[in-house]
């Protein structure tokens, strides 16, 4: 009897300990849909509000990249962006980033934007800035010797080790590349001495190029509260970055390597982490970030060949704090940009544009373009296509291939783009602003009215000299009728004459 009460009492443990468990599995699983289901709602009112970004038609009501327009024929979804870039099928959607530009490279004219100019926490898209101050400053061939500031950085690195020996140029593969944290304090101090120094190097950059809304306070981009930047600016500093080949180079290359050490092996493996460089031909770069606080950062570029024009045809595309990074850039670089506007030539190299006053200058200059500017435009954009030149005031001398303007390119009264004028040769100093400075800078800047000038000068002069010939020659000819008078004993000798007595 006593043992059979044992058993019951045990099994009755047991079951209230299945039934305690199984309520509390229920409770955590109720709560866990609760989530769910705020999450979906959440993104979908974010879906929602984004939707009037996309294109022509809005697509609301699916997180699904190529989910069809509502009455639209039905099509085949691929898993993921990077297969639907793949095979060609990726179907437009909207841009859930909450700051993000569009820009073409060649013209600098921004095609679609939102908050671009909002200051946010760049995360690794900061090494853009590194890198482009490392090849402007630095010779790539240098030799670097890794510090112990540099081989203490941590998160995303390569494992440097200090005293390591690296040319700067790798340095800055493994920055672009691996997005080696590490290797950016290595470029700090191999180029500036310093990461404090190298950081204002940095932040004069920014000034240079125009990007007015961004601080930097390290090389990296690892979360500091002062540290910011807008998709604007990261736009400009990428689009200054790729004037130079060797980084252009980088940011396509898919994988490389670099040299090793006795604890890792003789090599030192790069391999991108921008993923759309390896289902998109035509994406050639640029560079990814991410931090908790930055949230998903991208910097994506592609190249097109161009049917009409037969140029290639590049733009930049930048999101930030995107919940989808590679699904929003190349929706920018795909179906806002590629499909929705065309290259137009309005600009060709060394073209005369307009005279160009120089003050104090033997003569004026000429304004011409530098290059060929091939504008991005919609159909509708090209009817309304308009321009304005805008001149500087110069004063000589000035060098061949200085600024000297813009031209201002506008469309049904809405502003496009500015493209610059510059010198087509040297205007040295006049010969007065040489002898009088002061006086060569007060006269007229107009050439006619500077040589009309030097003509009534050199009239007045003319009859100033005529005026004291013909009082020379009336001189003479009055002496010439005047009789000689009789000269006066002592006159010439001034000696005093004494009278006889």
């Amino acid at each position: 009897m006593k043992q059979r009460t044992k058993q019951q009492t045990l099994q009755q443990n047991n079951n209230r300990g299945v039934v305690g468990l199984s309520f509390k599995l229920s409770k955590l699983a109720g709560f866990a849909c609760l989530l769910g289901t705020f999450h979906i709602s959440s993104v979908q009112a974010r879906l929602h509000h984004h939707a009037v970004k996309v294109g022509t038609k809005a697509i609301t009501g699916s997180l699904v990249p190529g989910s069809p327009v509502p009455g639209a024929p039905p099509v085949e979804v691929p898993e993921t962006v990077s297969d639907a870039l793949k095979a060609k099928t990726l179907a437009p959607g909207p841009v859930l980033a909450p700051s993000y530009v569009l820009m073409d490279v060649d013209s600098g004219r921004v095609l679609e934007e939102y908050n671009d100019h909002q200051r946010m926490y760049p995360a690794s898209t900061t090494k853009t800035m590194t890198a482009l101050v490392a090849i402007s400053q630095g010779k790539l061939d240098k030799v670097v010797t890794v510090g112990p500031n540099a081989a203490r950085t941590g998160e995303s690195s390569v494992n440097l080790m200090e005293g390591e020996k690296f040319a700067l140029a790798d340095l800055v593969r493994a920055a672009l590349i691996k997005s080696a944290n590490d290797s950016c304090v290595a470029i700090a101090e191999g180029v500036a001495g310093s990461v404090p120094a190298f950081v204002r190097l940095m932040n004069q950059k920014a000034k240079e190029v125009g990007a007015r809304d961004t601080h930097f306070a390290n090389p990296h981009g690892l979360h500091d509260p002062n540290h910011y930047t807008t998709a604007y600016d990261l736009a400009l500093i990428a689009r200054e970055a790729m004037k130079y080949s060797f980084f252009n180079e980088t940011i396509k290359t898919h994988q490389t390597s670099i040299h090793g050490n006795y604890k890792i092996g003789p090599q030192r493996l790069l391999v991108n982490r921008n993923r759309l460089l390896f289902r998109w031909d035509e994406c050639d770069g640029v560079k990814t970030g991410y931090t908790r606080q930055a949230g998903r950062c991208l910097i994506a570029s592609a190249t097109r060949t161009d049917p009409t024009t037969g140029q290639p045809w590049r733009l930049l595309a930048v999101a930030m704090h995107s919940p989808d990074s590679w699904h929003d850039c190349a929706n920018l670089l795909l179906h806002e940009g590629f499909e929705k506007f065309h290259p137009v030539l309005v600009t060709r190299a060394n073209e005369v544009i307009q005279a160009v006053n120089v003050g104090g200058g033997a003569y004026g200059a000429q304004a011409i373009t530098p290059r060929n500017t091939l504008l991005p435009l919609r159909d509708d954009e090209q009817a309304g296509l308009s321009h304005s030149v805008h001149l500087f005031k110069l004063t000589a001398p000035i060098a061949q291939g200085r600024p000297v303007g813009y031209m201002e390119f506008d469309t049904n009264g809405r502003k496009l783009v500015e493209v610059p004028l510059v010198a087509e040769s040297a205007v040295p100093a006049s010969l007065v602003t040489r002898v009088m400075p002061a006086a060569g800078h007060i006269l007229p800047a107009d050439p006619n009215l500077r040589l009309g000038l030097y003509g009534v000068s050199l009239l007045i002069v003319a009859l100033f000299m005529a005026w004291l010939k013909v009082r020379a020659i009336n001189r003479t000819r009055r002496r010439s009728r005047t009789p000689n008078r009789p000269k006066v004993a002592g006159q010439t000798t001034g000696k005093r004459v004494v009278p006889e007595r």
